[in-house]
């Protein structure tokens, strides 16, 4: 990119000295042109008549000269040769200054000649006031070394920017191709190490499974036998607590390592995420939707619960004195937006990305995988499940599933 911007910034430096010797060449073929046809009127023995204008105009025409004219001090045209392709304006007695008018095809010069260069019988002779005619020359011609020089210049100029476009988007793919491996290689990994952490989990889920429920199954006649009253009953039923958040974690982790396919279906999204909230907060979120909700999208409704739910219960957790939390449903015709709010002190600055790792967690009680169970069953939708602070305060989980 570097290397376009030097070009373009090189071929514009180049194009604008050119332009200026352009002009400069604009310039001297205009003293040039004046000082030929001032020697030829000069040495005419009468008053220049439209034959000899003519005669000036086809020996000079190889050198661009298009059009002669002798304009009178009020402005019309005494005497012509050739053809104008623009209007003659004589903007008065200017003092013998040049005027100069420039279009895209010609340059039009306007310079006054003093009456002493002609001899004076010839002006006796003719119908004009000798008295007031300080006659104007009026000659158009083509630049044509300076146009040349201007359109190499600009295919110069465009090769430049093209090149410099080629190196622009050469250096975007490249970008894009790194980015794309860097992408691919976190994935890569991420996924390595949540399979191991998955192999793992798988293990010990169902090596404590069968114990488990052994041990909470006589906990539970222990606590049927013993006294209500007495401390031995609140020690079983401490046990029997203890087994059912022993048996939760196992029934998570296996949600963890599980990775079979969703059962897609027709759902309405509004009703699921309703679902939802009556399960995770009745009465604490408020709903909105937004777009075409009436249409249903293609979702396995039973993970899909899971997920929402689990993102409610984290705002819940997240909100203190009952604090409102927002939800947002929109469906359009290429997706399902979902975005979820709450107003507790948010996330922790560079964390937004981590909480979705296994085993990441801030609270005491907690495994750390419910966030990397919702992530998995959103990408096995071909999802997105991303999270960040709001600017007034509070975290905000969107997702976003392909419809």
């Amino acid at each position: 990119m570097l290397m376009g911007a030097a070009l373009v910034a090189g071929a514009h430096s180049n194009r604008q000295r050119t332009l200026e010797a352009s002009d400069l060449l604009v310039r001297g073929q205009i003293d040039w042109l004046l000082r030929a046809l001032t020697e030829t009127l000069r040495s005419s023995d009468t008053l220049p008549d439209a034959a000899l204008l003519r005669d000036v105009v086809d020996e000079l025409h190889g050198d661009g000269l298009e059009y002669v004219a002798l304009i009178e001090s009020k402005g019309t045209v005494a005497v012509e040769a050739g053809t104008a392709l623009t209007p003659l304006r004589v903007m008065g007695d200017r003092g013998g200054q040049l005027q100069v008018a420039q279009s895209r095809a010609r340059v039009t010069v306007t310079a006054k000649l003093p009456v002493r260069r002609f001899r004076r019988r010839s002006l006796n002779e003719s119908n004009l006031d000798a008295h007031r005619f300080p006659p104007f020359l009026v000659f158009e011609f083509r630049p044509i070394v300076a146009d040349r020089l201007r359109k190499d210049s600009d295919r110069t100029f465009a090769f430049s920017v093209a090149a410099a476009a080629v190196l622009v988007v050469i250096a975007g793919g490249l970008w894009w191709q790194l980015k794309r491996r860097e992408r691919q290689a976190e994935t890569l990994e991420r996924e390595q190490r949540l399979a191991q952490l998955g192999e793992m989990s798988a293990v010990l889920a169902h090596e404590i499974r069968n114990p488990l429920a052994s041990l909470k199954g006589q906990a539970q006649l222990l606590v049927e036998q013993l006294p209500e009253a007495g401390r031995e009953s609140k020690k079983a039923h401490r046990i029997v607590e203890e087994a059912l958040r022993l048996e939760a974690l196992s029934q998570t982790l296996l949600d963890f390592v599980r990775s079979g396919g969703v059962e897609r279906e027709p759902v309405d999204a509004v009703a699921l995420i309703q679902l939802a909230v009556d399960a995770a907060a009745p009465g604490r979120v408020r709903v909105s939707t937004k777009g075409s909700v009436e249409r249903k999208v293609m979702l396995d409704p039973l993970r899909m619960r899971q997920v929402l739910l689990n993102l409610l219960q984290n705002a819940v957790q997240a909100c203190v004195d009952e604090q409102p939390i927002e939800a947002l449903v929109e469906c359009t015709e290429h997706r399902l937006h979902v975005e979820i709010r709450d107003h507790g002190p948010g996330l922790p600055p560079g964390d937004e990305g981590k909480i979705f790792d296994a085993f990441q967690t801030s609270k005491t009680h907690g495994t750390g995988l419910g966030l990397a169970i919702a992530r998995r069953i959103v990408e096995l939708h071909q999802g997105r499940l991303t999270a960040h602070n709001h600017p007034d305060g509070g975290a905000v989980f969107v997702l976003e599933i392909p419809t």
